[in-house]
């Protein structure tokens, strides 16, 4: 029976060494890492998990970087509305999935980031996973 377990105990430790993917891996980042006001965004969500994952990438929120908090950016009255079906997707292991966000040309210079919520179906919770940030900038500042 110990040699079992010593196969085993190797097994999870080979398996965490070589950076298999965690029960709630989600990836979720931006295809530039500097924006101009009015630019489209490009946001993938990436399922780095071995479970499947629930989502919906049109609920996702801009949120500026404030000191030492991120607030969330509200969207303004004259944005074009965008329809959000009240759906949620499923992204398998391994998939990946993409999403465009137009920034607000009125939306002031600053560090950015994109928040969305994932749910791990196999469990029924809930995980906000952000984004890499990436700053916004006028075309006129060098």
């Amino acid at each position: 029976m110990s040699r079992w377990n010593m196969i085993l105990g190797g097994a999870v430790l080979w398996l965490t060494a070589c950076g298999a993917p965690g029960v709630e891996d989600a990836v979720l980042e931006t295809d530039h890492a500097t924006y101009a006001p009015g630019a489209e965004v490009s946001l993938r969500l990436g399922n780095a998990s071995y479970q499947a994952l629930g989502y919906n990438l049109c609920f996702s929120t801009l949120q500026r970087h404030e000191g030492e908090n991120w607030a969330a950016v509200p969207r303004p009255d004259t944005s074009p509305r965008e329809f959000c079906a009240a759906s949620q997707s499923s992204l398998e292991p391994g998939a990946s999935t993409s999403s465009l966000r137009t920034l607000d040309a009125s939306l002031p210079e600053g560090e950015y980031r994109y928040l969305t919520s994932v749910e791990w179906m196999w469990k029924g919770e809930r995980m906000d996973v952000v984004s890499n940030a990436f700053r916004v900038v006028s075309p006129s500042t060098p």
